[in-house]
């Protein structure tokens, strides 16, 4: 996390609780991984994309894919995800059909 996203972050809390997303039952417990992942369905819903393919998980692949982009090393990239391997962290960088067009045209 970014020093200026944990300083903003730092002073964010719901009801003066002690987590930045507390259970809407009882703010002094983290909210659930399930109770994120039902939300989050839900608003995906609310906004027609359901069948889109949307989860929790496409946050990661589009911040790993953002990040090789920008041109961070895929050690780095490695480091911040906590991928063991550059197999299992190739599977989260999607590729950009412009991208590959240039690469072929240059040849």
């Amino acid at each position: 996390m970014s020093q200026k996203l944990r300083e903003i972050l730092g002073t964010y809390r719901i009801g003066g609780g002690d987590f930045l997303f507390p259970s809407p039952s009882d703010i002094s417990k983290p909210v659930t991984v399930q109770a994120f992942d039902s939300f989050h369905r839900k608003a995906i819903a609310q906004l027609g994309l359901q069948n889109e393919g949307y989860s929790l998980h496409s946050y990661r692949r589009t911040f790993i894919t953002k990040l090789y982009d920008k041109g961070i090393s895929t050690r780095t990239i490695m480091e911040i995800t906590g991928h063991k391997s550059m197999s299992s962290l190739q599977r989260y960088i999607d590729a950009d059909p412009s991208k590959v067009r240039k690469a072929i045209d240059e040849i």
